[in-house]
């Protein structure tokens, strides 16, 4: 079934509109004098919603489109499909690394989250050390992720696949079409081993991060067990926990289910069409969801800082 553009336009840009308020007032609470006592997780749930404002803004003036082919799919931005500047051009690169920015920031804030457990003083010692390791780590996990996009990524859309996009008004086909066309396989029905080799080395990128979420996860539940802590404090940090596991669930509801299917579904050969599109909407739901589980979270969190009657909550 074919989804109009103008589903997508009005899906996308309330997406953004809705994300763009809530985490708006996300920072300002943040930055408020009464989150001072938030020490430096304050700054974590700051990076938080400054990515999902670029992801939900990027993402309604994009307008992926993803459709599923046998063997294969098409991806593109309705929105940038034949713009000629240098950041239409690469679009579809940046999209793809919106995919895996939200897994790359919940693991680091993760690891802060065990280390603030485990090791407190370390944590407050050392912060700025852990936001320049945590900067640098982003930004290789994303650059090596925009490389495997620009390896399969090509300009113009095979003959077999040109009756994919006729409902979105492309007859003229050239290879100025700002197009991701991914075969698996070639012209004589051969598997196409780089796109697939391609393809494994996403998922391991990918899925390294949900490993070291779960690593933590395990790690932190025994450190409650392992660690004697003031009853209030013991009560803070699982709270804090319980708050990050959810935002886990939301980005693996919203993201790397969606994101696994796109990849997989087209490997079983059957044409799944514009499901695709489904799942993409799906992505653009979570920066909008984030900044309204968290300001919820405001007013428990903020009580638990007046219970600790001057103690930082890391």
């Amino acid at each position: 079934m074919h989804i109009p553009i103008y589903v997508h336009l009005v899906f996308l840009r309330s997406a953004a509109l809705i994300a763009l308020i809530g985490n708006s007032l996300l920072l300002l609470f943040l930055y408020q004098r009464t989150s001072v006592h938030l020490g430096n997780y304050r700054f974590i749930l700051g990076s938080f919603a400054v990515a999902d404002i670029f992801i939900s803004l990027f993402h309604a003036w994009h307008i992926p489109i993803f459709i599923l082919g046998e063997y294969g799919y098409v991806f593109f931005g309705y929105g940038t499909l034949r713009k000629k500047t240098f950041l239409a051009h690469n679009a579809n690169i940046i999209y793809t690394t919106t995919f895996y920015l939200p897994f790359c920031l919940l693991s680091l804030h993760f690891i802060y989250r065990y280390f603030s457990l485990a090791r407190p003083k370390l944590v407050k010692e050392r912060f700025p050390v852990f936001v320049i390791v945590s900067l640098i780590y982003t930004v290789l996990y994303e650059t090596a992720n925009a490389l495997l996009t620009h390896i399969v990524r090509a300009r113009g859309v095979r003959l077999r696949f040109h009756g994919l996009l006729a409902a979105y008004g492309v007859c003229n086909w050239s290879d100025d079409l700002n197009v991701v066309a991914a075969n698996m396989l070639d012209d004589n029905s051969q598997a196409n081993f780089e796109l697939l080799a391609v393809m494994l080395v996403a998922s391991v990128l990918g899925g390294h991060t949900v490993v070291v979420l779960l690593i933590c996860i395990a790690k932190i539940s025994a450190a409650f067990k392992d660690r004697i802590l003031d009853i209030r404090v013991r009560r803070m940090h699982v709270h804090l926990f319980r708050a990050l596991l959810i935002q886990f669930i939301i980005p693996v509801l919203f993201s790397l289910i969606p994101l696994t299917a796109m990849f997989t579904l087209p490997t079983t050969g059957i044409y799944i069409g514009e499901l695709g599109n489904v799942f993409s909407m799906l992505a653009s739901v979570y920066p909008a969801l984030d900044p309204i589980l968290i300001i919820a979270f405001r007013q428990t969190l903020q009580r638990w800082v007046y219970v600790l009657s001057g103690r930082t909550a890391t």
